[in-house]
């Protein structure tokens, strides 16, 4: 949690998984966590990019695109 023993919030260095992200955008789509930071400029349109290569690829998984609404 972002919050101390005496109630006080802090901020707390926070990630998504690349591989998430790349996974995502394989299947035609970004996580909602990457829209936002990319359409508020905090990181480039690109940022995860990198990790497509170390990724599945869609047929891999064997996900039905309609079930999952991908």
């Amino acid at each position: 949690m972002n919050f101390s023993d005496d109630g006080d919030y802090t901020t707390k260095e926070v990630s998504h998984c690349p591989g998430a992200a790349a996974v995502a955008r394989k299947f035609g789509r970004d996580t909602v966590a990457v829209q936002v930071a990319s359409r508020l400029g905090f990181i480039d349109e690109d940022h995860y990019d990198g990790a497509l290569e170390g990724t599945l690829e869609p047929q891999d998984l064997q996900v039905d695109k309609t079930v999952a609404r991908i």
